[in-house]
Parts: C-alpha cells; structure tokens; sequence
C-alpha cells in the first residue's frame, strides 16, 4: 500500500560547507524534511567521512540545540525536526561537530522538494574535496598539518584514512560520492 503524498515529508536539498578551510569542502545533501537534528547530524558526519558518533550542536541566531541537551521548552535534537530550523529556501543553520575542538560546518536549504516515493533519502548529490580527520584538532591544525607540520604526518593519516576518501591523501580535491551513498544507504537500513 503507497503512502499519500500528503503524509510522505517533503525533501530539504543543502548544501553543507565546511568553515575555515582552504581549499573547500562541500556537500550537496537530500534529507528528509521530517528528519530529528540528532539524524541530520548523522547524515552529515557520514557525508563527510566522519565517524557519526561525536558531539555536535545546531545554532541558529538565537538557540542552540546540542547533542544530549534539552531548551527551556524540553526540546532536543532528538524531537526537533529540520524543518522547523530551515523552514524556508535560502535558510541558513550552523553546525559544529566533534568532540574538544569542533569543526564548524554552514547548512544552507537551496531548495525544498515536494514528497515523492521515488525520492531516496538521505543521498549526497555531489561535493568537493575531502574532509580532514575529524581529530586533527580543526581548521588552524589542519593546515599546519597538511604542510607537514608538527601537528600530524601526511603518511599518518594516509595510514587511517577514511574509506570514503578511497585512498586520497590529505590535500587532494576529491571525495567519491558513491561510496559516501553506500554508507547513507546503511543508515537508510
């Protein structure tokens, strides 16, 4: 028996940008409309190659609504949807991720979809770059690692690299977009 549109969640399409690296890292996300924080959160962690167990929180202008936390109102990442924080194209939301020093990452909705059953969710449509090791200890590391310095060895990573990067060293452009939808489909499970 098919659902009616009426009860399927419409689609948000994001584009989710790293801060404070050189060059950019960026991904382009269907989730779900319906999806809690604490999901979209996850979603993203996978997209970005990271592990989709660590601390995070969503800011907007005035709140911020962190991992294992509950507002005034007794709201949580578990119960708020996406939806209600990027209501509207051209929305813009906040996220820092990772335990001690986060990663700050800018979700923009582009553009919102009606439902539909052949929409699969979540799914990246595409990105650029490859995201650093989720511990390297943020952006200011990151590049001092990167050019060889004493926060971390290129041969390091290389060794624990994700398997989303498919090899790439660290400095490389690209990511492979299908095996970041092979680990969304896991969650999709």
């Amino acid at each position: 028996m098919r659902s009616s549109r009426r009860s399927l969640p419409r689609i948000h399409e994001l584009v989710v940008t790293l801060s404070d690296v050189e060059p950019p890292v960026w991904r382009r996300l269907r989730i779900s409309s319906g999806a809690t924080l604490e999901r979209t959160a996850r979603v993203i962690a996978v997209a970005m190659g990271w592990p989709p167990n660590r601390s995070f929180a969503f800011c907007t202008d005035r709140e911020r609504f962190a991992s294992g936390a509950q507002d005034d109102c007794g709201r949580g990442v578990e119960t708020l949807r996406l939806r209600q924080l990027l209501p509207d194209s051209g929305a813009q939301l906040e996220l820092e991720y990772g335990d001690g020093q986060s990663w700050n990452l800018t979700l923009v909705l582009e553009r919102i979809l009606p439902p539909g059953d052949e929409v699969i969710t979540p799914v990246c449509l595409g990105g650029w770059g490859s995201a650093p090791p989720v511990d390297i200890g943020g952006p200011w590391a990151y590049e001092e690692w990167r050019s060889g310095g004493p926060s971390g060895s290129v041969s390091d990573w290389e060794n624990s690299a994700p398997a989303l990067l498919d090899g790439v060293g660290p400095g490389a452009l690209g990511f492979n977009v299908a095996l970041v939808n092979a680990e969304l489909e896991r969650l999709r499970r």
